[in-house]
């Protein structure tokens, strides 16, 4: 990217400000740096001095110091550390500009024998109608490790090794984003670092991790995740670990914890975050409108509530086309419109696959991205580039819980029901807070080898409030088992939450099963409940 007009640091105005600041963080959460702490560190340190009118300290002593944590005695004479830092963050500069950031409207770049940065506009033509407005954001999240001097080396090396490896999962995870990681927190200055933090990244969650070293060579790992804001802890739990721990078991537990953090659907963090917008509706940030709207809808479902949803994020797209969180959120939609015959989005699919494609181009890792165009493919029939999509998604990250349970209920429909119902079974031993519709999975595997009464049982379970799963599926199994009164009265809840549903079911059906001998066979059901109604 070239760019033409150089932004003046030492009289910047704060439109200027905020352009940055959100550049920074686009640069910060790219491949090139997600996974480098101190190159975050680096680049953020010398743009908050340069900022400030204080290039002059942007010398190698300062910024090994006050940015990368070396001692006082730090000689930049003997010690390269930092000239080779600076070289390897021009180095991801020039490549994070040349790939993932070739549309910025904003070029930071670090010239050869300096360390002070300079920001120029980009001379693109299309950068002002590709960056018409900030892109749509969800929380930021903090992780903070801390480490205890009282206790042994073993017990913190043990605490290193398991907070980098969730680190790098939560990195992925684009609806909560992991912005900023403190590995070694001791607990002297932990209020103090803490504190800092918060204020320097705006945290809005705090994800604290600890291991607590007891007897004869046991440890606990214990995590806590509270809101910054109101400093009340949202979920706290222990796990015992070890150094032995076989990588299946440990990865269990790191699964367990990203599922609260991060996952949408069954996170806490996202539950609370968004209901705590939702409660002050009117005053929710542009940036959050999408994320937020997207719990209403989860929490709500039912057309008036998808509708609803479906503005706020066209409304994000339209400022902004390039808008990564959006563009997943339509894809989503425009299968959800397709599949519960809504009528809202012409078009549809093709429509879905486009944002699902453009989400991917925007951010190749991420899993949310490739579930999406996988669940698009599947509802065009174009089920072996699905699989690919599903096997994409779950490679990239094996904790998100949706992807898990998604990718098995897909392979369930085209056919293959043992791999799929084992996916299912994962997602839902991952918490124990899975929402009741991941039943669906087992009671169609019931319901198709004709084990009624195993499928009721099934479908019991799924009581999710204006979805049409739970009736519908207790309607069909009714009608097979001759339980006509029940029938009669899951049809009429059935019908309370879609009053056409007799008239278009079956298509609904067949869009959402994928599966038409399957289809049928719950029309069948439904049609000897029916009987009399």
């Amino acid at each position: 990217m070239v760019g033409d007009k150089t932004i003046n640091l030492s009289s910047i105005t704060k439109s200027d400000m905020d352009l940055i600041e959100l550049q920074l963080s686009r640069i910060i959460s790219s491949a090139y740096f997600k996974s480098a702490p101190q190159m975050q560190r680096f680049l953020e340190y010398i743009i908050d001095k340069a900022i400030a009118g204080e290039q002059r300290e942007l010398k190698q002593y300062t910024i090994a110091v006050e940015a990368l944590g070396f001692a006082d005695d730090f000689d930049s004479d003997s010690n390269p550390a930092v000239r080779i830092m600076g070289g390897r963050v021009r180095e991801r500069l020039n490549k994070y500009y040349q790939e993932e950031g070739k549309n910025e409207p904003l070029c930071i770049s670090i010239p050869k024998g300096s360390y002070i940065p300079v920001i120029q506009r980009s001379v693109t033509d299309n950068s002002v109608t590709l960056f018409q407005g900030a892109e749509s954001q969800g929380s930021k999240l903090g992780l903070f490790c801390f480490e205890s001097e009282t206790q042994s080396t073993d017990s913190n090396l043990l605490l290193t090794r398991i907070s980098s490896t969730l680190a790098k999962e939560l990195s992925h995870f684009i609806f909560s984003r992991l912005y900023v990681q403190i590995p070694y927190l001791g607990e002297a200055r932990s209020d103090v670092i803490g504190n800092e933090a918060k204020e320097k990244y705006l945290i809005d969650f705090t994800l604290l991790l600890f291991v607590q070293e007891l007897p004869q060579k046991k440890y606990e790992l214990v995590y806590r995740l509270w809101d910054n804001d109101s400093e009340e802890v949202i979920s706290s739990e222990i796990f015992d670990v070890y150094h032995d721990q076989p990588e299946s078991e440990q990865n269990n537990i790191l699964n367990k914890i990203s599922a609260v953090v991060a996952d949408f659907y069954q996170g806490k963090l996202h539950i609370y975050w968004g209901r705590k917008l939702l409660n002050n509706e009117d005053s929710i940030p542009d940036i959050y409108q999408t994320l937020a709207y997207y719990r209403y809808y989860a929490d709500n479902q039912g057309k008036d509530a998808f509708e609803k949803a479906v503005a706020y994020c066209l409304k994000a797209l339209k400022r902004n086309t390039q808008d990564l969180i959006a563009n997943v959120i339509f894809a989503d939609y425009c299968r959800r419109d397709y599949v519960y015959s809504f009528d809202v989005i012409a078009d549809s699919l093709q429509k879905g696959k486009k944002s699902a494609e453009m989400a991917i181009r925007l951010r190749p890792d991420s899993h949310e991205a490739h579930f999406a165009l996988g669940q698009i493919l599947f509802c065009l029939n174009e089920w072996e580039r699905s699989i690919n999509e599903f096997n994409l998604a779950r490679r990239i990250s094996k904790n998100h819980t949706v992807v898990e349970y998604g990718t098995g209920f897909h392979l369930c429909l085209m056919g293959c029901w043992e791999e799929g119902l084992k996916l299912t079974e994962k997602a839902m031993s991952l918490s124990d807070t899975y929402p009741d519709w991941y039943h669906l999975a087992p009671f169609l595997n019931y319901y198709r080898l004709e084990k009624y009464q195993e499928a009721l049982e099934e479908a019991l379970k799924i009581t999710t409030p204006n979805l049409l799963h739970g009736p519908m599926a207790r309607g069909a199994v009714y009608g097979q088992l001759g339980e006509i009164e029940n029938a009669h009265k899951e049809l009429k809840d059935l019908l309370t939450r879609c009053p056409d549903f007799l008239e278009t079911g079956k298509e609904t059906l067949v869009r959402f099963l994928g599966a038409t001998k399957l289809a049928g066979k719950i029309w069948d059901g439904l049609m000897k409940a029916k009987a009399n109604f």
